[in-house]
């Protein structure tokens, strides 16, 4: 059995994690742990000392506190000193209100987890919720910030723009998941205009010159950030100019829903039903989302047509989204892994001659798209 650490249970004047505490900071003094090396776990340390292994945790808590230990998740507590580990933080802003488990929260920590992981960055996970993140109850304190103890910033979606700027004065190393109206950050984003452009091309290929876009209404988002809708439009228009097609309004239809909506409602199965009510119907649709997906279909069942001999549907939707469907798959977790790779180069002050990388992906054809020239 090993000999037990100086621990008196009988004096009551001093809590127990804090003669643990002292314990320990001794032993890093007298040199039996070295700047560099990890102590023993939290649960030899407990057996060692005859307390339970909360109360070394809550210990090795304080020593973190007083800078004389990290712990890194997966790795160990660690002596701080001259040669200790290079420790990095990168932190994540989630979509206030989404989900860690939502299917693009997931994508997104695990990209981060696959770069991070390679080359010995821990990642920090916050949840805005709309707040200013120098905030008394926000979930990262500002303090965190400006101690360094997190070296580099993503975000997946906008902060307030006092925020931003102050990170921007920190010399902060941040990268967006999207992009912000009225500064010029580096940023990673699915180039929304080709993922239209290559599905309006496709159709315009198989005889189709009556094509509808179904997108979210442009305003569903922050107004500092420009919406991917503005996007889907601007390439719509683009390539209808590109195949000589003249631009139609009506061929256009927003419909906005919540993010974690599972039931589609009437309301807005009825909204994209004025497809086929248009004077002169349209013979092919693109959807930019799974969600406006699954309500063209409610709405193409609900006026007993057929997919493709009726009307032809294309889709933009994540990855791995199960469906038979032409359409382009935007894998975010590969946006995250380029993402987090620049992130990490910045903080290493890496320059970069174009701050903004749009990502292109690739046309998956599927069933539901019927070739016109062949009638």
């Amino acid at each position: 059995m090993p000999n037990r650490q100086k621990v008196n249970r009988n004096d009551k004047s001093v809590p127990l994690y804090r003669q643990v505490e002292e314990v320990i900071l001794t032993q890093i003094e007298s040199g039996k742990f070295k700047a560099g090396e990890t102590i023993p776990s939290e649960r030899t340390l407990a057996s060692e000392m005859g307390v339970s292994y909360i109360t070394v945790r809550q210990a090795i808590g304080e020593l973190e506190n007083r800078n004389f230990v990290t712990r890194i998740q997966g790795r160990g507590t660690f002596i701080n000193g001259s040669d200790e580990p290079e420790i990095q933080n990168i932190g994540l802003f989630l979509f206030s209100g989404i989900s860690i488990t939502h299917t693009y929260s997931a994508a997104i920590l695990e990209g981060i987890e696959n770069i991070s992981r390679q080359t010995g960055y821990t990642m920090q996970v916050n949840t805005s919720y709309g707040k200013r993140l120098n905030a008394k109850d926000a979930p990262l304190q500002w303090d965190y910030i400006q101690n360094r103890k997190i070296n580099g910033i993503m975000l997946q979606n906008p902060i307030h723009t006092d925020d931003y700027r102050d990170l921007l004065n920190m010399n902060m190393p941040l990268v967006t998941l999207f992009h912000y109206r009225n500064f010029d950050c580096h940023r990673v984003i699915a180039d929304s205009s080709f993922s239209v452009k290559t599905l309006i091309r496709h159709l315009v290929a198989k005889g189709h010159k009556r094509i509808g876009l179904l997108v979210r209404p442009p305003s569903a988002g922050n107004k500092d950030v420009i919406s991917s809708t503005e996007t889907y439009i601007e390439g719509y228009k683009s390539s209808l100019k590109e195949a000589r097609l003249p631009f139609d309004p009506e061929l256009i239809i927003d419909e906005g829903y919540k993010v974690n909506t599972k039931h589609l409602t009437e309301k807005s199965v009825k909204n994209v039903e004025r497809f086929f009510d248009l004077k002169e119907p349209v013979t092919a649709i693109v959807a930019t989302t799974s969600v406006l997906l699954e309500t063209l279909m409610r709405a193409v069942s609900n006026r007993n047509l057929s997919v493709p001999q009726d009307i032809s549907i294309t889709a933009i939707v994540e990855h791995g989204f199960d469906t038979n469907f032409t359409r382009i798959e935007v894998n975010s977790t590969d946006l995250a892994e380029i993402a987090t790779d620049r992130l990490i180069r910045l903080i290493k002050g890496q320059a970069f001659n174009q701050k903004s990388v749009l990502v292109k992906f690739p046309l998956v054809k599927g069933n539901t798209v019927k070739d016109l020239k062949k009638e």
